[in-house]
């Protein structure tokens, strides 16, 4: 009798600024809810300038990508913000959970793919 096949998992860590060409935060949103749709375990964590999409105050500027989280977290994925002691201290969206360096290292290390946009 064989084992149960595990789940593949994915992290998917994001640093480029909303605006950055060719709008790598959007594509990697993309790519993590493909993931999900097709039965692939998602962490998703933001650090950087990417944080700034995470934030409560940047709602409606970043309408598109809350959909997107939204719709990731619906399908089971995880959102992660890594952010410094010495980032802004507004709030994130509801949902969003904060990590350090040890919780990303964790995630990298037991997952099959690791994609940085």
């Amino acid at each position: 009798m064989q084992p149960p096949e595990q789940a593949m998992q994915w992290t998917v860590l994001i640093r480029s600024a909303e605006g950055s060409a060719s709008n790598p935060v959007l594509h990697a949103l993309r790519t993590a809810i493909a993931a999900l749709a097709d039965d692939i375990q998602v962490k998703v964590f933001f650090l950087e300038a990417a944080l700034a999409v995470l934030r409560s105050e940047a709602l409606a500027s970043h309408a598109v990508y809350h959909d997107l989280l939204e719709e990731i977290r619906e399908l089971g994925g995880e959102i992660h913000a890594i952010a410094l002691p010495t980032d802004p201290d507004a709030p994130f969206l509801p949902g969003v959970k904060i990590g350090n360096m040890a919780t990303l290292v964790r995630s990298m290390k037991s997952s099959d793919q690791v994609i940085s946009f």
